[in-house]
């Protein structure tokens, strides 16, 4: 099945398809699609979309260490990265809060077991 191909002018260029234009600027079609619900203006929607900077390449500062990403903090506290950005989620909390309620709650856990096997 092929999708019609819709005609888009962005910063003065037409595009053929959207499909061309999302790949001349090195965008996904759901960015662009999200950015244009939000916006209603192709231009303000492709600002939006190259102004983006994923949660994965952030920079987070943990108690006055720096990690270039989430990933990396996680990993340096032994943590999955997915439980960090859904606790993130979950809890409307900063990168770093997210990783120190984790740590807190896995060392609590630990806590508990020893207490339980003394």
């Amino acid at each position: 099945m092929t999708g019609k191909k819709t005609r888009v002018t962005v910063r003065g260029i037409e595009f053929p398809s959207i499909a061309s234009m999302c790949e001349h600027y090195g965008i996904t079609r759901s960015r662009w699609n999200d950015a244009l619900k939000r916006c209603q203006n192709p231009d303000e929607a492709l600002n939006r979309c190259l102004e983006f900077v994923p949660a994965r390449t952030k920079k987070v500062i943990i108690n006055g260490r720096e990690f270039s990403s989430i990933d990396e903090a996680a990993c340096c506290y032994r943590l999955n990265p997915c439980s960090v950005y859904t606790k993130m989620s979950r809890s409307k909390v900063s990168a770093g809060e997210a990783i120190e309620q984790l740590v807190k709650a896995k060392n609590n856990l630990k806590t508990q077991k020893v207490k339980e096997n003394s």
